[in-house]
């Protein structure tokens, strides 16, 4: 059963990214089954504790929010509600990390495109493939790359 909701997750995740690259909105209803596989989740003792999810959903949907309000429109509405329930099915940590990855991401991304004027910085950015490749990178890798990490401040 678990397997199943994470296969459902990514798989929701890839549909969220294709239509916001295609279509340059993020589905109202691949937020909502990320929520609804994350209740399901819950009862079968998968992923983290209530309360990691909760405050996941609410650092990223609120982060978002923040600087969406902050920047009159800068990140989608979309955006916010997509990382809100994905915080909410990974928890504060994984949530986390992936939301500032992803930005570092998208930073790496459109830096070459600002210096070679392809683009400015007003033009839109579809950010769903970012969360996305960064989330599927921490589902699959995030305790060898904090064990990495942690390795390089000689912390273990």
């Amino acid at each position: 059963m678990a397997a199943g909701i994470f296969f459902l997750f990514i798989l929701l995740l890839i549909i969220a990214a294709w239509t916001d690259l295609k279509e340059g909105y993020i589905p109202d209803s691949v937020s909502i089954l990320i929520f609804l596989l994350s209740f399901c989740s819950l009862f079968i003792r998968s992923g983290p504790g209530l309360l990691l999810r909760i405050e996941g959903a609410v650092l990223c949907g609120g982060l978002l929010e923040g600087i969406r309000l902050i920047s009159r429109g800068g990140i989608g509405m979309g955006d916010v509600k997509l990382m809100t329930a994905c915080g909410f099915f990974l928890g504060i940590t994984t949530g986390a990390v992936s939301l500032v990855f992803a930005y570092i991401l998208a930073g790496m991304f459109c830096l070459p495109l600002l210096i070679f004027k392809k683009a400015s910085l007003k033009t839109r950015l579809p950010m769903a493939p970012f969360f996305t490749v960064s989330i599927l990178i921490f589902l699959f890798f995030e305790e060898k790359i904090f064990t990495w990490y942690l390795g390089l401040w000689g912390i273990l």
